[in-house]
């Protein structure tokens, strides 16, 4: 492959790993193909690329899962005690790949090939790389235990032993998260409890928000009968208990 001037390491850089040999720069008929190639490539040597940038269709930048800054915490001012446990894989890596559309095929051309960390052992260690290593079956299965309320242990263990797959609990969460968006169809919360209740035929009742937080709400739900009167309890957001009823969580303001 033709070798430009970023190729090289930066004297003050501390990029200094080469996971693998470069995917060859080639063409595609489509940004999506082209992306799955460089994740496919990218996944058997222990990095993960994702979508930095993107300008009008026409140029999209690729980046390292593990480029970017960390996040500047809130809590610096309080003892590191007290401070929220959380971590984070960004480490500024510059490994950079950029896509160009020339009239209707997209070139792939690696702007800097090199990484500033070594390849991760564990393929779980990538989101991107776990996402696509289930399939559209998998993940309907993932769909059908959660609609029965199984544990998200147990669907770890289930589809790691069905589909050979090792997700963690964020992804079923955010396949559950996503599931529920598309149940709502846009729709608040409320509105879609509504729904729902008017459609299996449950008796309630409706009155007028009275808090602040639900006063852009037309109408909210304030006490229910039948077999989910117990759902929602007195309080400023009706929604506090709404997490026992399918198992949402969505703020009635959301």
């Amino acid at each position: 492959m033709p070798t430009y001037p970023s190729d090289l390491p930066l004297p003050t850089s501390t990029a200094t790993f080469q996971l693998g040999d470069a995917l060859p720069d080639t063409t595609y008929p489509t940004l999506l193909q082209l992306i799955d190639a460089y994740k496919a490539h990218s996944r058997g040597r222990g990095y993960g690329v994702i979508i930095g940038s993107s300008s009008k269709g026409k140029r999209t930048i690729l980046i390292c899962d593990r480029g970017g800054k960390p996040r500047q915490r809130k809590q610096q001012d309080l003892h590191i005690s007290k401070r929220r446990q959380s971590t984070t894989r960004a480490c500024n890596c510059p490994f950079k790949i950029e896509a160009r559309q020339i009239k209707d095929i997209w070139q792939g051309r690696i702007l800097y090939q090199w990484h500033n960390h070594p390849a991760t052992t564990e393929t779980t260690s990538h989101p991107n790389h776990r996402r696509g290593a289930l399939s559209i079956e998998g993940r309907a299965f993932v769909q059908g235990l959660l609609a029965r309320h199984t544990a998200i242990a147990t669907v770890l263990d289930l589809v790691a032993n069905q589909f050979n797959v090792q997700l963690v609990a964020r992804d079923i969460y955010n396949i559950k998260t996503a599931q529920r968006n598309m149940d709502i169809a846009g729709t608040t919360s409320t509105q879609w409890l509504v729904d729902t209740l008017q459609q299996k035929g449950v008796p309630f009742s409706l009155r007028k928000a009275t808090s602040d937080c639900c006063q852009v709400l037309q109408k909210d739900v304030v006490s229910l009968e039948g077999e989910i009167g117990t759902i929602l309890g007195p309080s400023n957001s009706p929604f506090r208990q709404y997490r026992h009823f399918k198992e949402r969580s969505q703020s009635c303001c959301n």
